[in-house]
């Protein structure tokens, strides 16, 4: 009735004003409202979209720390997040078409439903949009479950979310004082005192994530790559996920620049560049997940002798034999301690270093001849001295380095004056002040223990056979020079380095004494 009321009015309008108005040029206002709606959401697309997409990414990202976490307010709000994210996805889906479904299910088979004003670029991001918030759904039980382990029974009488915000979470058993420093590392074979009596340090928890929740998360994050591709080009999307690996490699790792700028000193053999931490990040252990790894595995140490654990191993890979000793690899194991380079205490590893002062790394040979900070004396013992061949001898000769309490150690020939030995050994240490510039040259002793031996494992009747493989010990014995060349704001160094010489691999001979054999 108001549709013909229209017309009869806009027909007597147009007779006073002598212009006839067709029924194909009147539009009731609904139409007018509809194709306006229209016009405004396809000229909106592409910024609502990619605020969405964005949201998603962001989202993805937050789940993923929520289900590797020990916080169960972290997992509550990424619940929460996911509800209010499908509501705005919905809203934004139907405001282009009213069935989502349906306009994906066409568009996969090559037909676009009638009524649809999207490009083929904008149908993909809709559908992959659509396709992507579907896998997240299910992640919001598997989310509820990871809270009600994680939040504590709470004796009021409260709603399941108002328990979530108030819950307190559990508490953690307390740390020793910081001025007890536990015994690093632990002698092998022998039970080490605790700083504590009676202390057992907090296990961290193993927070694995479920099996479900990984296969929704990365379906979702594959259909969202495809909606980023079909946006146009240089369209801004942040992964946050990528933006918190970045920031750690330039907190961590070697600016991508470094190696280019000493390009021609790493073009020799046996040369590399390292990062020097402080130990308080290479030592660090987060108790949030002990399935996390830690600084110290995420940047190791980099590799000294590419030989023993490159080309050697990758050729006895190929070859279909592979050997403990295929998996050692010597290491640049030099961390920072109050203002030191000190070498890492690892297992049965030790060492000595000295500063050497402004000498180049390049003027340095094998024999040590032309480096005149060195006194015969010590010269002589950086090249000569050996590591013993049993243990005993060898974590006596480890601890005397240690704690700079040296006596006798072992040397292939020895220095016939004790007052010539001792003057050769005063200089030597584990750690060094750091100065810009010098140069340390330090001898650098590893060993890979077999874990039978650091726990004092049991081999059996029928393991006895392979005694020999089971007990074997791949170990290096080198010469290492190294500069530091840059101060990084936070007090780490940048750090060139050489290997001048390689001695023969330490062995341990009486290894079998330290495991149970039955």
């Amino acid at each position: 009735m108001r549709y013909l009321l229209l017309i009869f009015v806009s027909s007597f309008l147009s007779l006073l004003s002598g212009r006839v108005v067709t029924a194909s040029e009147i539009q009731t206002p609904n139409l007018v409202k509809q194709n306006s709606l229209r016009s405004t959401s396809a000229q909106s697309f592409w910024p609502e979209a990619q605020r969405l997409v964005q949201d998603q990414i962001n989202l993805i990202n937050r789940i993923e720390r929520a289900i590797a976490s020990d916080d169960p307010y972290g997992v509550f709000v990424a619940e929460g997040k996911i509800t209010l994210h499908q509501g705005e996805v919905e809203r934004f889906l139907k405001n282009q078409y009213r069935n989502p479904a349906l306009l994906c299910t066409r568009t996969n088979g090559g037909i676009t439903p009638a009524g649809s004003d999207l490009s083929v670029e904008q149908a993909q991001v809709y559908c992959s949009l659509y396709a992507s918030t579907a896998q997240l759904m299910p992640l919001r039980p598997v989310l509820e479950r990871r809270q009600a382990t994680l939040t504590p029974n709470n004796p009021l009488t409260l709603s399941r979310s108002q328990q979530s915000i108030l819950a307190v979470p559990p508490q953690k058993l307390p740390s020793p004082p910081t001025s007890y420093v536990a015994p690093e590392p632990p002698l092998v074979g022998i039970r080490a005192k605790t700083p504590i009596s009676g202390y057992q340090p907090p296990i961290a928890p193993a927070i694995a994530p479920p099996q479900q929740a990984t296969t929704g998360l990365a379906s979702a994050k594959q259909l969202l790559s495809q909606a980023v591709a079909s946006f146009p080009p240089a369209t801004p999307f942040i992964d946050a996920g990528e933006t918190a690996k970045l920031k750690e490699s330039n907190a961590y790792g070697l600016n991508q620049q470094e190696p280019q700028e000493y390009g021609n000193f790493l073009s020799q053999p046996n040369t590399g560049i390292a990062r020097v931490l402080p130990s308080g990040i290479v030592n660090s252990q987060p108790m949030q997940n002990r399935l996390i790894p830690t600084v110290a595995e995420r940047f190791a140490y980099p590799p000294l002798l590419r030989g023993i654990g490159g080309d050697i191993a990758e050729t006895t890979r190929s070859s279909g034999r592979i050997s403990q000793e295929d998996e050692f690899t010597p290491r640049f194991a030099v961390k920072l301690e109050n203002g030191n380079f000190q070498i890492a205490q690892r297992g049965l590893d030790y060492g000595f270093m000295m500063d050497l002062g402004e000498v180049p790394l390049e003027n340095l040979d094998p024999t040590l001849k032309k480096v005149r900070a060195l006194s015969p004396q010590t010269r002589q013992f950086f090249l000569n001295y050996r590591p013993p061949n049993e243990l005993a001898a060898l974590q006596v000769d480890r601890q005397r380095f240690i704690t700079g309490k040296l006596g006798e150690v072992s040397v292939s020939e020895p220095v016939q004056q004790t007052t010539a030995l001792e003057s050769a050994i005063n200089p030597l240490s584990p750690d060094a002040p750091v100065v810009l510039n010098h140069t340390y040259l330090m001898r650098l002793v590893q060993f890979q223990v077999p874990e039978v031996v650091l726990n004092r494992g049991t081999v059996n009747r029928e393991q006895r056979r392979y005694l020999d493989q089971i007990l074997e010990t791949p170990s290096s014995d080198a010469l290492v020079a190294f500069r530091p060349v840059n101060r990084r704001p936070d007090g780490s160094y940048t750090v060139l380095w050489r290997v001048l010489n390689q001695f023969p691999d330490p062995q341990i001979e009486d290894l079998e004494k330290y495991v149970n054999l039955q």
